[in-house]
């Protein structure tokens, strides 16, 4: 590959990464993984959290809820201004083993997942093991010594169409600013390159919204973003090693956040409200790992 085809590459990678991290949301001060004794046992042991690719988990066809809204607008795109670009975007969002041949850009979300509040029937009954889980509340300031983006996700109609858009128009500006002289071939073949990385970025995107009906959750997501052009890790990944898991039948992906250097990291444990453990067991572990937190039980009568 030419450095120039690497340079455009690079260009519209950057484009499309800052277009996607957007302005920070306001923190809130505290930050809760729902989760079950083993979990918390493995957390306070290995002073870790595992973020898992997107893709792979429970809910990855949420995911196909906001990739089908992207189709909505760049369908509507074409039919307005039809061009190589969002033909191409459309094509290889569909379809990625379509892309271009001489140029793999694979970009993949990492996340962990967290809600701003735990005092919630549906978030118990989904993530808590039916109150019987354990909700162990962390500092939002772990996000920046894990080196990762802290965001919202986002269940708002409108706000998902503006953001899909907003990403989407980044690929055409970068095609729109192409020189008048440019060769057709070289036109074309960079306009599907262009739509190519962009429609790589989209699913990334996807991976913090959800269908308005889990506005409730008010979820919250540790994401860290995986680039790797032709086989090889683009820049500092600020990642692990990826690790594996099983969860029924599906194979998850997974790299280990540590927050052991991250002072105050935990700040509260909330103990669900069917939960067989009692509150003195989880302050003697607590304790036992060296966290002195209050625990509590969760007033939300789920069972």
């Amino acid at each position: 590959m030419a450095q120039n085809d690497q340079d455009f590459i690079n260009t519209v990678l950057t484009a499309c990464h800052a277009d996607i991290s957007g302005p920070e949301p306001s923190e809130p001060s505290r930050l809760f993984h729902l989760t079950d004794t083993d979990g918390i046992l493995g957390i306070l042991d290995s002073k870790k959290l595992w973020a898992s690719l997107a893709t792979s988990l429970n809910d990855c066809r949420e995911i196909r809820y906001a990739l089908d809204l992207a189709e909505e607008i760049i369908g509507a795109c074409i039919e307005a201004r039809p061009s190589e670009y969002y033909s191409s975007l459309l094509t290889y969002l569909r379809d990625p083993s379509s892309a271009p041949p001489e140029v793999k850009a694979e970009v993949s979300a990492f996340v962990v997942a967290f809600c701003d509040k735990c005092d919630r029937s549906g978030q118990w009954l989904h993530y808590g093991r039916n109150g019987r889980g354990i909700a162990v509340g962390f500092s939002s300031n772990i996000a920046k010594a894990m080196r990762r983006d802290l965001v919202k996700v986002d269940c708002d109609v409108e706000s998902q169409k503006k953001r899909l858009s907003s990403l989407i128009d980044v690929g055409r500006a970068i095609v729109d600013k192409f020189p008048s002289d440019m060769a057709d071939k070289l036109r074309i073949s960079q306009a599907r390159l262009t739509g190519h990385i962009v429609s790589l970025y989209v699913p990334m995107l996807a991976a913090t919204m959800k269908h308005p009906s889990f506005s409730e959750e008010r979820e919250w997501r540790l994401v860290g973003h995986q680039i790797v052009l032709n086989g090889k890790i683009q820049g500092k990944s600020g990642r692990d090693e990826i690790k594996y898991r099983r969860s029924n039948e599906r194979l998850v992906p997974y790299e280990e956040l540590s927050f052991a250097d991250v002072p105050n990291a935990i700040s509260e444990v909330v103990v669900g409200y069917s939960a067989a453990s009692t509150l003195d067991a989880i302050r003697v572990l607590l304790q036992d790992k060296g966290f002195d937190v209050p625990v509590r039980r969760s007033e939300v009568p789920v069972r």
